[in-house]
């Protein structure tokens, strides 16, 4: 394979690489969106049983804060993925220099 070939293959891995690292973030913003939204509905019933009486104040506290973890944890999948993703656009840039930097006379 010749250096240009080289060169012109490793551009088209990491355009497909970002396309790729570009789709699962959109993925995982739309999952921590649905989460969100289901979130609010849980926080809202567990004010609504407080209002009846049905849960104490603390019961509702534990509640709340269970609810809060799992969109935490959600979130700091999307914030693991994106810096996965910025890591490897990166090693690809510095592949890319140093094809170039190999290639030039």
């Amino acid at each position: 394979m010749t250096n240009a070939a080289a060169h012109k293959q490793l551009a088209e891995d990491a355009k497909a690489a970002m396309e790729k690292a570009l789709h699962d973030a959109r993925k995982l913003q739309r999952k921590l969106v649905r989460k969100q939204a289901a979130a609010l509905e849980k926080k809202k019933e567990v004010i609504e049983k407080v209002g009846k009486g049905q849960l104490d104040k603390e019961q509702a506290q534990t509640k709340n804060k269970k609810i809060d973890d799992e969109v935490n944890k959600v979130r700091g999948d999307i914030e693991s993925k994106n810096k996965e993703a910025v890591a490897k656009a990166q090693e690809m840039k510095d592949e890319m220099k140093k094809m170039a930097m190999h290639s030039s006379p």
